[in-house]
């Protein structure tokens, strides 16, 4: 029996030693030592009533584990456990490789209470659904690797905050959840790496990274996470939380993509390091308070729809990207958003600088848009402020400052409703530009446009110019469509402008002239309206080519010539056009306005052209010399200065009756060519030639005078005209044959040298013509030998001058007291040739011809009364003649009485007979 007792007693230790306990049985430690060391630990198989000392170690299938103070207990090997709690002042260290795995349990996982420790430099694990609380004043040192299902890292207490000091990893599929309730967080000391995802399940739960390094290649999207450290981040992961602090110095070692719901914000304290690499957010809003900091050589890139709020302070230096979507900046406090780095926006995509009203966007790197840069609001502005601007697509929205120094390339258009040039702009293009500002393209007092060679075309809008202003040369500014132009005065508008299409209206608010420096030129087609609002001056320094339309509409408006060459082959037209200085005058086109010209201009025109009228003022001058000037104004020109016409034509030659000035002028070649007429305004002579091309010339009751060399030249229907005054011209005639003296209608012939000789042509009807009325023209030839001339003299006239008289029966008559005594002379009518020749001619006078009541002219002397070696009567007598029948009985029909006067040819005698029907007579 004793003997059975005993083997009883042995088989039952063995039991006991072998078995597996239940989960109520207990383990404390009970001193310092190795975790799989049984003299580390006591054992409680009551629920901790009675303590008795470990027959074995602590594993996943125990109950309840504590470390107790001052225990300090080693895990040497890996093990299984839950339920672990580290008492105040107790450690518990992992050796190197060696790995803690807990597993899910009842209650709280592992919990380590204040002022307990947790070693590494092993490795605690977790798997499944655990929960870690590390109370305030814990040290959880040890690496911590959540290795599946979700890991709660939480303080159950206030202040709810799990401090992991060591090295945590996350694997696929596994989650680190670092706030189940609000306000709760997880605060990650050491490096982090993560492959599976890091999370708060509460919207109110935070992550803080403190960690030296975080690689993400899962999923972080925590409702709060903080980069609060020096941290380096790398991995290809996503970063989506709902709003990501930057409050410490993170660092990117590759490229990093955030999608975070509501923000990203780098706070004041806070810098993000590009570090080279691309920083990609593609949602919610990227904030940068006041003193924060994006800096590095690297990229920020955005993609989608997604916002900016940089705070005044802030310091965005890395490049940014505008890749997709639309990005929108904007700042609450009024502050400028600054992006200091290179700005780029690529095609498909928008920058909105300016979205809320007051909101602007400086851009202190160099910006290549090749999508759309706008700013929305209309108190949006987007500021250029570094050296480059790239446009290869749209700049738009409402206010746009050029504010530096920046060269501008591109093959963009700006439609932008105000674009600025401002202060301190200087502006040079690197290729042509063209502009579409809705309102304005205003360049600031002290601001430069440099065209630098190429060609700056505005297509709409205004282009303003404030005091102080310059666009400089060389290269040019072009309008397109109907911009206009507000030039103040003191700007400098160097460079040269080209009116190319549409109507550009120039004007200036102040009063003061606005001054064009370069080169102008109007293109066929196009206009420029110098003067719109009265007082609106324009003044052109350069030189200025018109193949358009130079006008100013205002009756107050004007343009003034100040340069060196006008070239008109257009027309100038509207109000007050002034030359002021030294100016060559071309061109094919036309003035339909009064060209005035300044004190001290001198203008040379160097071709023919048509032009209003002129008013040449004191002191200045007008050559013309060997041109054709062409007037169609009403009384064209006002000369008070000098008007040199060597060699030159000046035609009348409007549409309406015009008179021609004669004040301070005397005319090398006038032509008439106007159908309406033309009035002479006083007596005035013409050296060279009178042309009378198309209409009268009524010189009314003044004397025009042409010089001794000066010819008359009149056609049909196309002649001078008048009452009592006269067409003059004194020259010295010797021995003339068939010379129209002057071409006044007078040709003379005789073999005596008639020497100074006077002709006047007058046009008034001359009375006492043996009872009738001459036509309406008559000369008085007066030459200084005037005596026994046997001279022919032909009379032309013309036949609107007839005054009702028959050609055929055209004879002339002589007045010798300038027509109060009339004498028949006789002569030879000519109806086709439109003259009457009579000849022996001893003397000349004045001259008309008359038919009125004349049937024929006899030439006859009565025997007794004649004497042959004189060929003249000895006396007068009366003689009566008779006109009868051609057939018998030769009835008489008519008789005149007339008086047979002294001739030095045959006598003849004007028989005046009543009948006035035609008769033919024997």
């Amino acid at each position: 029996m004793k003997t059975f007792r005993t083997l009883f007693l042995f088989l039952a230790l063995m039991s006991v030693a072998g078995s597996t306990f239940a989960a109520n049985e207990l383990f404390r430690s009970i001193a310092s030592g190795n975790w799989n060391l049984t003299s580390s630990w006591q054992m409680s198989t009551n629920g901790g009533g009675v303590w008795f000392a470990a027959t074995s170690t602590p594993h996943d299938t125990s109950g309840a584990i504590t470390i107790r103070v001052p225990n300090n207990v080693t895990v040497s090997a890996n093990v299984t456990a839950n339920q672990l709690t580290i008492d105040s002042g107790a450690v518990l260290t992992i050796n190197s490789g060696v790995v803690l795995t807990i597993i899910a349990g009842s209650g709280n996982d592992l919990t380590l209470l204040n002022g307990s420790i947790l070693n590494g430099p092993g490795t605690v694990r977790t798997q499944g659904t655990i929960e870690i609380n590390p109370r305030a004043g814990s040290a959880f040192n040890a690496q911590l690797n959540v290795n599946t299902g979700t890991t709660v890292a939480n303080d159950q207490t206030s202040p709810y905050q799990g401090n992991l000091y060591g090295n945590v990893t996350i694997d696929a599929g596994a989650t680190l959840n670092g706030g189940s309730v609000s306000g709760f967080s997880t605060v990650l000391y050491g490096s982090v790496t993560n492959s599976g995802t890091i999370t708060t399940i509460s919207v109110g739960a935070s992550v803080f990274m403190k960690g030296p390094s975080l690689t993400n290649s899962g999923i972080i999207n925590a409702a709060r996470f903080y980069f609060d450290s020096i941290t380096t981040v790398t991995g290809s992961g996503l970063h989506s939380s709902t709003n990501t602090y930057v409050r410490g110095n993170t660092t990117l070692a590759s490229n990093m993509t955030s999608s975070p719901s509501s923000q990203f914000i780098v706070t004041s304290t806070g810098t993000l390091n590009t570090n080279g690499n691309t920083f990609t957010i593609t949602s919610g809003t990227l904030v940068m308070e006041a003193g924060a900091t994006i800096s590095g050589s690297g990229l920020v890139r955005t993609q989608n729809a997604l916002a900016f709020n940089i705070a005044g302070g802030a310091f965005f230096n890395a490049d940014l990207n505008i890749n997709t979507g639309t990005t929108t900046s904007y700042n609450g406090t009024g502050n400028p958003a600054v992006y200091y780095g290179d700005v780029s926006i690529d095609a498909g995509a928008t920058f909105n600088g300016g979205s809320v009203s007051g909101t602007k966007a400086f851009y202190y790197g160099s910006v290549t848009n090749n999508g759309t840069l706008t700013a929305t609001s209309t108190g949006g502005e987007n500021h250029i402020r570094g050296s480059i601007l790239t446009n290869n697509g749209t700049i738009t929205g409402n206010n746009f400052y050029f504010d530096t120094t920046t060269s501008v390339s591109g093959t963009g258009s700006y439609t932008v409703s105000n674009i600025y040039i401002s202060a301190n702009g200087n502006i040079s293009l690197l290729n042509d530009v063209n502009v579409n500002p809705v309102s304005v393209f205003q360049i600031k007092t002290g601001g430069t446009l440099n065209p630098n060679g190429r060609t700056f075309t505005i297509i709409s809008g205004t282009l303003a110019m404030e005091t102080g202003a310059t666009i400089s040369a060389s290269g040019l500014i072009r309008t397109q469509n109907g911009p206009g132009f507000n030039i103040a005065g003191g700007a400098f508008f160097n460079a040269d402008l080209n009116i190319n299409t549409g109507t550009t209206i120039s004007y200036n608010g102040t009063g003061n002239p606005a001054i064009y420096y370069g080169d102008v030129t109007i293109d066929a087609g196009a206009t420029f309206n110098g003067g719109n609002i009265s007082g609106t001056k324009a003044y052109y320094y350069g030189s200025v080519t018109n193949n358009g339309t130079l006008t100013a509409v205002s009756t107050g408006g004007m343009n003034r010539i100040r340069g060196n060459t006008l070239i008109n082959n257009g027309v100038v037209s509207g109000y007050n056009f002034w030359f002021d200085t030294t100016t060559a005058f071309s061109g094919t086109g036309s003035f339909t306005t009064n060209a005035n010209f300044n004190t001290n201009a001198n203008v040379t025109l160097l071709n023919g052209h048509q032009m209003l009228s002129l008013s040449i003022n004191t002191g200045s001058s007008f050559n013309i010399t060997g041109r054709v000037l062409k007037l169609s104004g009403g009384s064209p020109i006002s000369q008070n200065g000098t008007f040199t016409q060597t060699n030159a034509m000046v035609e009348y030659n409007g549409t309406s009756a015009q008179t021609v000035s004669v004040t301070n002028i005397t005319y090398n070649k006038l032509k008439i060519n106007n159908s309406a007429g033309a009035l002479l305004a006083g007596s005035v002579t013409v050296n060279d030639s009178l042309i009378i091309q198309s209409g009268i010339l009524n010189i009314n009751t003044r004397i025009l005078t042409l010089s001794p060399t000066s010819v008359l030249k009149e056609s049909a229907g196309n002649l001078i005209a008048g009452t009592t005054g006269y067409i003059t011209t004194t020259r010295t005639i010797s021995a003339p044959s068939a010379l129209n003296v002057g071409g006044l209608g007078a040709v003379i012939t005789t073999a005596a040298n008639l020497g100074s000789t006077e002709l006047r042509r007058g046009h008034a009807i001359q009375n006492g013509l043996n009872g009738g009325t001459s036509i309406k023209r008559y000369f008085d030839i007066t030459p200084a030998n005037n005596s026994g001339l046997n001279a022919t003299l032909v009379f032309l006239y013309d036949e609107t001058e007839l005054n009702g008289k028959p050609e055929a029966g055209l004879k002339l008559f002589t007045s010798s007291n300038a027509g109060v005594n009339w004498i028949l002379a006789g002569g030879t009518p000519n109806a086709a040739n439109n003259s009457v020749t009579v000849s022996g001619l001893n003397s000349f006078s004045r001259w008309s011809a008359d038919s009125s009541s004349v049937s024929l002219v006899i030439n006859m002397a009565i025997e007794g009364f004649y004497n042959p070696a004189t060929n003249r009567l000895n006396m007068k007598d009366t003689v009566r003649a008779y006109l009868r029948n051609i057939s018998s009985p030769y009835a008489i029909v008519d008789s005149a009485k007339s008086l047979l006067i002294l001739s030095t040819s045959m006598p003849c005698s004007d028989f005046r007979m009543r009948r006035t029907e035609p008769i033919t007579y024997r």
